[in-house]
């Protein structure tokens, strides 16, 4: 019972005030001639009874395929949370049989299948959670593996996936498992030096923030860099790399900005993190 009233606090809670807050930016934003051209995908006046229910669940309501919540970034927190409800079966199922319930849960995550609950992705990496706690595994466990000889096998498995993705689908799940160690790896090498480790640890703060704001803040920042950008060749990667980037640290300065003045909501708003 503790854990899942911290786990309303830190996931449930942010969760649904965030989802709140745009659902209002956008009716607010909507209401203008010069705004409402940025903000036209989803029109919140429109809304019907049924709308606002998928806003929050990503259309579980009518049986459909597995879809986004409104915040679309938020689909992980959403299935985080509702694993989190069913720990204890899937503990049980794992404890019952642990390959075989690791290599199904595998199989239905390259496999596509819908399970209309949450996501196969969110249920399979979640699962491999309790797997590292089960078996007492971590991060020294990469020690063995040299940083080159780790790139090299990312950098084959991302050269796969652009030529085989649809025709292989284990490979790009190969890409994004490797990936994952591969930065694992990466970020030891960062938190080795103390000044570079405390960057990081004061950026962490803002990282939830940035999370979940950037997804309005970046879909206008598109709008506007097309519009004094030429969109072809090299340029489209300049793009990308710009917006992203810019992005990030407009959100980080507001994010600064927004704590000092209201600590106590940015605690709430991010989860107490």
């Amino acid at each position: 019972m503790e854990n899942l009233k911290k786990k309303c606090l830190t996931i449930l809670l942010p969760y649904v005030l965030w989802t709140v807050l745009v659902i209002l930016f956008l009716f607010v934003a909507q209401s203008f001639n010069f705004t409402k051209q940025y903000f036209a995908n989803i029109i919140i006046r429109n809304f019907k009874g049924i709308d606002f229910i998928d806003a929050f669940i990503g259309k579980f309501t009518s049986a459909r395929e597995y879809q986004y919540p409104l915040v679309f970034q938020f689909w992980f927190l959403r299935d985080l949370f509702i694993l989190n409800l069913l720990f204890s079966i899937i503990k049980k199922i794992v404890d019952l049989c642990p390959g075989g319930t690791l290599i199904l849960f595998f199989v239905l995550w390259i496999s596509g299948i819908n399970i209309y609950v949450v996501s196969t992705a969110a249920l399979f990496f979640f699962t491999l959670g309790y797997y590292f706690v089960r078996y007492k595994m971590d991060y020294k466990h990469l020690d063995n593996i040299k940083t080159f000889d780790m790139a090299v096998m990312y950098m084959i498995t991302i050269v796969a996936s652009l030529f085989f993705m649809e025709k292989i689908a284990i490979i790009p799940a190969i890409n994004i498992i490797v990936g994952i160690m591969f930065f694992i790896k990466l970020s030891y090498n960062f938190i080795k030096k103390n000044k570079t480790y405390k960057t990081l640890a004061w950026l962490e703060q803002y990282a939830f923030w940035v999370y979940a704001t950037h997804g309005i803040v970046i879909a206008v920042m598109i709008k506007l860099s097309v519009k004094i950008m030429p969109m072809n060749g090299g340029w489209l990667l300049i793009h990308y790399f710009i917006v992203t980037l810019l992005c990030i640290f407009v959100l980080i300065g507001i994010g600064i900005i927004f704590r000092k003045i209201f600590p106590r909501a940015f605690s709430i708003l991010t989860g107490g993190r």
